[in-house]
Order: C-alpha cells, then sequence, then structure tokens
C-alpha cells in the first residue's frame, strides 16, 4: 500500500491530519516534505500496524511529541519523552528577550544558569547563539538531566548540567550573573480544571507543571535563595502565567526589596517577568568596594 493509499482510508477530520501527517513522517523517516513530494512510497505491514498503534494513543490525546521523541525548538530538534516537560513555543519569546539583554549589555562572556532546566531546550538555545557565555543547566531530576545532556550533545554545544536547584550552585562556588527558569507555575490546587481543559497535560511530569502557593511556590524558593547568594545575579527571567502577573509582582518585590527593577511583558497567554538589578544597588556595591580598597 502506497502513502497515498493509506493517507485515503483514514477518512478523518482535516484538523487532525497535520498529526497524521508527522506520524507517519516519523514512522518513514522521512521529512513530510519528501511523503508529499513522493505519495508512491509504499508502507509496509509493520508500519502500518506501527501507524495505527500510535494514533490510537494519539486519539486519548498523548501528546505527539511523545510519540514522535522529538520536538522543535527556537529552530533547533529536541530529543523528549514523559521524563521532561514538552518545549512550548512561548518560552521562545524568553529566550529571545535573554539573548536580546546580553547582547545590549555586552555581557557575552556572562554566567547564564537555567534553573529546571528539563529537556535542556532554555540552555542548549542560549549557548548556541551566546558562545562566549557560560551556560549551566540545573534540574532536580536525574531522567531530565540525561535527556538534557543528550540534547546538549545532538545540537553540539557545550552546556554544563548538575544536578539540584539553584542552592546546587552556591556549592559549587558558582555566581551566576544571568538566571533562567520556567519552573512549574500551575496552581497544584487547581489540578482537575488545567487536566480537563488540557487533557494531553496528564502524561506530562507533575513536578514540572504544578506548584504550591498559588503556583508561584517554586519561584517563590528560587528568589529566597539567590538573594543570600554573595554576589547577586544582574538579571533574573522567570516565565509565569499572565493571570499570575499581579500577585507575582507583589511578591517578588516583597523578597528582592529595592535590589531588583521588576518588568512584566505579557506574551500569548504567558508573562515573563524580568529582574534587573536596580542601579542604586550597583552604586552602592561599587563604592563599598571603593572603601575596601578593591
Amino acid at each position: 500500500m502506497t502513502v497515498n493509499q493509506f493517507l485515503k482510508t483514514l477518512d478523518l477530520p482535516q484538523q487532525l491530519r497535520l498529526d497524521q501527517e508527522i506520524l507517519l513522517a516519523h514512522i518513514l523517516h522521512h521529512p513530510r516534505e519528501h511523503i508529499f513530494a513522493h505519495p508512491e512510497i509504499k508502507l509496509s505491514k509493520t508500519q502500518v500496524s506501527k501507524f495505527r498503534r500510535l494514533w490510537k494513543k494519539r486519539l486519548k490525546n498523548y501528546p505527539l511529541a511523545y510519540l514522535t521523541g522529538q520536538k522543535e525548538f527556537f529552530g533547533l530538534d529536541f530529543h523528549v519523552n514523559n521524563n521532561v516537560l514538552i518545549p512550548r513555543p512561548e518560552t521562545e519569546f524568553m529566550v529571545e528577550e535573554i539573548i536580546g539583554y546580553v547582547e545590549k549589555s555586552a555581557r557575552g562572556k556572562s554566567i547564564i544558569a537555567d534553573i529546571g532546566t528539563g529537556s535542556g531546550c532554555i540552555a542548549v538555545v542560549l549557548k548556541k547563539k551566546l558562545p562566549a557565555a557560560q551556560v549551566i543547566g540545573l534540574d532536580v531530576s536525574a531522567a531530565a538531566l540525561k535527556i538534557a545532556r543528550k540534547n546538549s550533545q545532538k545540537n553540539k554545544t557545550a552546556v554544563e548540567f548538575y544536578r539540584g536547584d539553584v542552592a546546587a550552585l552556591a556549592k559549587k562556588k558558582i555566581l551566576p550573573d544571568i538566571i533562567a527558569a520556567n519552573l512549574p507555575y500551575l496552581d497544584k490546587d487547581k489540578k482537575r480544571f488545567f487536566y480537563h481543559n488540557c487533557p494531553a497535560l496528564k502524561y506530562e511530569p507533575d513536578s514540572a507543571l504544578f506548584a504550591n502557593k498559588n503556583g508561584l511556590g517554586d519561584y517563590i524558593s528560587l528568589l529566597e535563595k539567590l538573594m543570600v547568594f554573595r554576589k547577586l545575579p544582574t538579571a533574573i527571567f522567570l516565565e509565569i502565567g499572565s493571570k499570575q502577573i499581579k500577585l507575582a509582582r507583589r511578591i517578588f518585590l516583597r523578597i528582592c526589596g529595592d535590589k531588583y527593577d521588576l518588568k512584566v511583558i505579557n506574551y500569548k497567554g504567558t508573562a515573563l517577568i524580568r529582574l534587573i538589578i536596580s542601579y542604586r544597588i550597583v552604586s552602592i556595591k561599587k563604592k563599598q568596594a571603593r572603601w575596601l580598597g578593591h
């Protein structure tokens, strides 16, 4: 049976056609464009059977990225499985903002730490786009770090990975200049609501999606630990939900005090919290250094 003949037998709604084509390309190990250009390609019985097995799971909302084992992010291909959160297109905005900040402030040789790196997509792209930077990825999950290291090798980037949260940096006496964090920010008390509205979420790691304290618990912990670092990061970038802005602003400013200037940027249902170290704090530190004769 040819590809063209097989697709005709499926007779499924148009909105599902793209998923079918992606799965078929995955099974045939060819780009979708190649399949369209060569509809005469023949499918073996094994390939047909594999497609039907995967499609059955897809119809139960199993994520397409987990079925194919890959997801594109920022133009790069990443390996994913159910040990890591599937990279979201909206997170590319945070990466763009970090790259822009580094280039604009001439901080190319910065130490950048990606907290809760998961698949490593943020860390890998940052290293790819900012090769002079030292990029570090941290995650508490050993299974996630295994995927992250694989993606770093796949995309030929020298990202350093460590197990743990931001406290692991302090133990290693690494003081990052820039923090990037896309931590869990869905309210764990509203799991049923999120699963009802997006059934595919139930297949992704719970620990990468949900947090306590209205979904901000992990960010609160991160900022509290950062504020006692001997050297504060010059910039902190955090992704949250757009409906959390008001609460997050109040809590984050309470934790950071006047050390940081906070800016919020709305983007497609998410919000980027950008904390840039206050010029007043920088000025005080410079004066203290002069007084100490440094």
